[in-house]
């Protein structure tokens, strides 16, 4: 089996992680070097880092945007993304291995996405840390 220095095993598909960042006023940058990123990416899991509607850098009008509409855009908007990168990737990832983790707003991103009735059947495993689920 040959595995490239500092890529994965070409033979196989792997799992992946959607990783949804808090704000919503926010951005995931994915250049970024965190710890966290990397430790996984050694252990062979793909990564999808999403910039949601709303998430900082677009400008004004993609911030406005996501106003009156949390929950609804920025939900389409990761469970969309994750359906493309499924379809996109095939021979990369394994659509049996998914994974989605957030906090804050990206923590109430995955409490929607693991229930939402078009999305909750992609994910093998779930993450919510600090999530926002009770405003009052």
């Amino acid at each position: 089996m040959f595995v490239k220095p500092g890529g994965l095993d070409e033979t196989k598909t792997h799992p992946m992680i959607v990783l949804l960042h808090g704000g919503p006023f926010g951005s995931a940058n994915w250049h970024m070097f965190t710890k966290s990123r990397t430790v996984l990416l050694m252990q062979g899991f793909c990564l999808l880092i999403v910039n949601y509607r709303g998430s900082t850098g677009y400008g004004q009008d993609a911030l406005n945007s996501l106003m009156g509409e949390i929950g609804v855009n920025d939900v389409e908007d990761c469970g969309e993304l994750t359906l493309l990168a499924l379809q996109k990737y095939a021979s990369v990832v394994n659509p049996d291995r998914v994974g989605i983790e957030g906090g804050s707003h990206g923590g109430f991103l995955t409490g929607w996405l693991i229930g939402h009735p078009k999305y909750k059947d992609i994910w093998r495993a779930a993450c919510l840390w600090n999530p926002v689920l009770n405003m009052p």
